[in-house]
């Protein structure tokens, strides 16, 4: 058996949970995260446990500090080299960071990477479990990659009408049925080429889809896929206020102690309105989120400006010279 590689991975065989109190297991290890108010994604095979998804190395690196405080040795040296020794990180585009005794993988960021237990047979190849994606924002229009004309679904097999601009939406119709995971894969084969036509018909169906995506996100318990849309999606490509507004009106934020609901009925809580506050290229969106939730706003400000100071302070004063402010 084998396991899916999805950004990175710190990949532990289950053979040395032994060597942490308390973490006998994948669900052991899910709670543990969890009174630290973290969603980590776990799953595993009949020999290695997964923490995956993992967006950069910097957060991946943070993660290997809390195994070796658990009780994980994570690196040992052989002639010299430095090796992964009771774990190890992996990158689903280049493999094992470092050289790793015991596992195997295969990288294919196209498709899928996966790894296995070295002299094991692949088999089947285990992935994370995750809730299916709701279809219940669906919109009677698209955007005009070009010239962002808004325009109704007649136009999905036929040309921009805008005389200056002209796009041909053919094929369009192939890219609206495709899932998130599908469309993600062609955002990162096409990224280089985003004047060409397959890259603005993805951008087409994911601004489409937004309104599911960012619902699902809102909802979403597996943080490999919680990162995944925000990253790939929504960060980059929610610029439809409209939507956004249906979407905050909705039953999918319930209420609960730290929900807040503003004067015209839109509701939010603090880790969701920071989240779109990092969604800046869409002044709309910005002026809403500041208008509609001023309480949240003051408290990003509040908490903006004293990051800040302590920025400068660490500037001036040379105590922490790679000091930056994001």
């Amino acid at each position: 058996m084998a396991i899916q590689i999805i950004y990175y991975n710190i990949i532990i065989p289950i053979n040395s949970l032994y060597k942490c109190p308390g973490l006998s297991n994948f669900a052991d290890i899910l709670n543990y995260f969890a009174k630290q108010n973290k969603t980590k994604s776990i799953w595993y095979d009949d020999n290695l446990l997964t923490i995956g998804g993992i967006m950069s190395p910097e957060d991946a690196e943070q993660d290997v500090a809390v195994f070796k405080q658990l009780g994980l040795n994570a690196f040992k040296e052989i002639n010299g080299d430095k090796h992964w020794d009771d774990l190890c990180v992996v990158s689903f585009i280049d493999g094992a960071t470092l050289p790793c005794s015991w596992l195997e993988v295969h990288n294919d960021p196209y498709s899928t990477s996966y790894a296995w237990l070295k002299g094991k047979d692949v088999g089947i190849i285990i992935k994370p479990e995750n809730k299916p994606m709701e279809n219940n924002f669906k919109i009677d229009y698209i955007k005009c990659p070009e010239c962002n004309n808004i325009l109704n679904l007649s136009f999905v097999q036929s040309t921009c009408p805008n005389p200056l601009c002209g796009f041909n939406f053919a094929g369009l119709e192939d890219y609206l049925s495709k899932n998130d995971e599908e469309l993600r894969k062609i955002l990162l084969k096409e990224y280089r080429a985003k004047e060409g036509k397959e890259y603005k018909l993805t951008v087409t169906a994911i601004k489409h889809n937004m309104g599911n995506y960012l619902a699902h996100f809102i909802e979403c318990k597996w943080g490999a896929h919680y990162n995944a849309l925000y990253n790939d999606f929504i960060i980059n490509f929610l610029d439809d206020i409209n939507l956004l507004k249906i979407v905050l009106k909705s039953d999918i934020i319930k209420e609960r102690d730290n929900t807040t609901t503003s004067k015209n009925g839109y509701k939010m809580f603090w880790e969701l309105y920071c989240h779109l506050k990092k969604v800046t290229f869409n002044k709309d969106i910005s002026n809403f989120l500041k208008s509609e939730f001023p309480g949240f706003h003051l408290r990003h400000y509040t908490e903006w400006f004293l990051k800040y100071e302590k920025f400068k302070k660490e500037k001036r004063s040379g105590s922490n010279p790679k000091a930056t402010l994001f």
